[in-house]
């Protein structure tokens, strides 16, 4: 289907541009709002950059993602076919990467694109300053040197990402950078709650940039699957690390078993299987990058680690060991329905898989000891109640299921094209990952839930 975008100017001051964008099937309109106002403190002439062409891409993908519902628009109840076309201001350049960048987007949120770029004909202002704010930040591109950047979720894992670079680089100031949508406020809130742990003993390592992303639909519903954030989120770390010298290094700390997301069943593979941070996506981009002229470096330190390697490598565990109860880990933190109660200060359901991989590694080093919406191994409501939820129905078969290294590699390929030279080394992630799940399970279940799991 096709999708139409405009932009429209700021409407007052301390504002921002707004997006317009209109399917023409149905004529399903929504507005995506951001808040530009980080951009402008930074660099007052950042729209003509081709890294903010990059971001204001990014965004247009996320908000066309949330305005078409798969159930209503899809071909086979999930694949979409999207027609877009793109306004920048540095035609030339994306002209060039145009083949690949489809390629990128279909990968990333398993849709079909069809998309082309125009040259950007808005000529007004992209934030209205509110001169006579009394907040303005402490410090700009010119008073302060950052010597790498790095996305900042309030998650697990970028937060022992950041604290390993602290303790790594304790002379060197990282800049940290995050996104909210005011459609989801538990980020908003994990990134408040992190950032003030860190200032208990890192606050002169870092500073922090945050802005809100979000489409208005006036109660229409949208599509939840979100698969294009991380893409929103790359491109917003890539535009204020394009600000500093060439070479310098976006890091994206995910650990492995998220990033290839090995296929639970058959029936999660391609296109089923989210792809955030999977290799291919992360090398797709860098290409892209490249040949457009932007020479940041995206790096995941992470991708051939598991989750619990990365707590018990931690570079001071002591610190995350009082911290990661405020990183959320959850992909299902908002439908609570099923949830036991109390659910008051409770962040995470339990049972998708980021809950999984989350206990399993808290595990490893003595830290499974938080509440989760559903306790699988207190569930007072028995084996059968575990057995018919969904994720789990389909982590117990993935548990019983023997698979060999060569299997791994081969259904690894399958999900993503991966560098041969490290094939191998993703088999194994999806192996330990599978070792630590079985650890959990020993170690937390009873009789009869090790016995489903086939231990």
């Amino acid at each position: 289907m096709k999708v139409n975008g405009k932009i429209i100017g700021p409407d007052k001051k301390g504002s921002s541009i707004k997006i317009q964008l209109e399917e023409t099937q149905y004529n399903k309109v929504g507005q995506l709002s951001v808040n530009l106002k980080p951009f402008f403190d930074f660099d007052s002439d950042f729209k003509g950059s081709v890294a903010f062409d990059f971001f204001t891409i990014a965004i247009m993908v996320y908000g066309i993602d949330n305005l078409l519902q798969r159930y209503t628009y899809s071909i086979d109840g999930w694949t979409r076919e999207i027609d877009f076309t793109f306004p920048v201001s540095n035609k030339e350049q994306w002209d060039q990467v145009k083949e690949e960048f489809e390629k990128v987007l279909c990968f990333l949120t398993g849709d079909e694109w069809k998309i082309d770029f125009e040259q950007n004909t808005y000529d007004g202002e992209y934030y209205w300053d509110n001169d006579k704010r009394r907040k303005r930040p402490s410090f700009s591109q010119n008073n302060t040197t950052f010597d790498a950047v790095s996305l900042f979720s309030g998650g697990l894992d970028s937060l022992i990402g950041i604290v390993d670079y602290f303790e790594e680089h304790p002379d060197r100031k990282l800049l940290l950078v995050s996104h909210y949508d005011s459609n989801s406020g538990g980020p908003n809130a994990d990134q408040q709650r992190v950032t003030k742990k860190l200032d208990l003993q890192y606050s002169n390592n870092y500073e922090w940039i945050q802005t809100g992303i979000s489409l208005h639909l006036n109660g229409i519903k949208r599509e939840p699957s979100y698969r294009s954030r991380s893409l929103m989120f790359v491109a917003l770390g890539v535009y204020f690390a394009s600000l500093y010298p060439e070479g310098i290094t976006l890091r994206i700390p995910e650990n492995g078993s998220i990033s290839l997301n090995y296929p639970l069943t058959p029936s999660r593979r391609s296109s089923l299987s989210t792809r955030t941070t999977h290799p291919y996506l992360i090398n797709s981009l860098q290409k892209i990058l490249h040949a457009i002229g932007v020479q940041v470096i995206l790096t995941n330190p992470y991708d051939e680690h598991t989750k619990g390697q990365m707590l018990v490598n931690s570079k001071n565990l002591a610190f995350i060991n009082n911290a990661f109860r405020d990183a959320v880990s959850c992909g299902k933190r908002g439908r609570k329905a099923h949830w036991d109660p109390p659910t008051e200060g409770v962040y995470h359901c339990g049972t998708c898989m980021p809950c999984i991989y989350r206990r399993a590694a808290l595990n490893a080093v003595g830290l499974d000891i938080e509440r989760y919406g559903i306790d699988l191994f207190q569930p007072g409501k028995g084996i059968e109640y575990i057995q018919n939820l969904p994720d789990i129905a389909a982590l117990i078969d993935y548990m019983r299921t023997p698979l060999s290294k060569e299997q791994i590699e081969a259904n690894l390929l399958v999900n993503g094209s991966l560098p041969f030279e490290k094939l191998s080394l993703y088999a194994d992630v999806v192996l330990n990952t599978k070792e630590e799940i079985k650890a959990w399970v020993r170690n937390k279940a009873d009789g009869e839930t090790k016995r489903i799991f086939g231990l």
